[in-house]
């Protein structure tokens, strides 16, 4: 009985007690040019999502997701951190994830741009909504703490700036081109 009273209480301290966090993500409803044809809209949408993120390579499965409106692509940034000291060690890259619908029905298109995951040097992994860096740390907890804020800033203006990047392209009445991962030219036809 001892030894198992014992097996009990160490299976019960064992199990690690992981506090409740969620991924950062934004997202939106919003209606696109009442002007636009579903197919212009759906077009507009291709064009900016195709500049912004890494499009599937099979090109079947990407007409596929372009007929019906839906996109799912991976996209990065470059992170360097405003913190004073280890920028060597916290540079590098922040990856995410960009899902775009266009709903024909109401002629809206929602947008969600998520799972933002750091790789650098020290990689701080996934980021989360918790205020201060959720992981275990075998280094300085403070540096952690002010290099997990830079990031959040940073990817709360470059999400910003996408929704209005999209934004814009999706009330143009026609988009002939981009240049691929620049800024987004938009040309409206008379």
């Amino acid at each position: 009985m001892k030894i198992f009273t014992s097996l009990v209480w160490l299976l019960i301290c064992a199990v690690p007690v992981v506090a409740q966090s969620s991924k950062v993500t934004f997202t939106e409803k919003v209606a696109y040019n009442t002007s636009l044809t579903p197919n212009a809209a759906v077009t507009n949408a291709w064009n900016w999502f195709d500049n912004y993120t890494k499009v599937a390579t099979d090109a079947k499965e990407a007409k596929l997701r372009n007929e019906r409106g839906m996109f799912t692509g991976v996209s990065s940034f470059r992170y360097v951190s405003n913190v004073a000291s280890g920028n060597d060690y916290s540079r590098g890259t922040i990856y995410y994830t960009i899902r775009l619908k266009i709903n024909e029905a109401d002629g809206s298109y929602t947008y969600e741009i998520t799972d933002f995951a750091h790789q650098a040097r020290v990689s701080l992994n996934a980021i989360t909504t918790d205020e201060k860096y959720p992981y275990k740390v075998s280094g300085d907890k403070m540096w952690h703490n002010m290099v997990w804020k830079d990031i959040k800033q940073q990817i709360n203006q470059h999400a910003k700036e996408l929704a209005t990047s999209l934004k814009a392209s999706m009330q143009a009445p026609s988009v002939i081109s981009h240049a691929k991962k620049g800024p987004v030219i938009i040309v409206v036809k008379n």
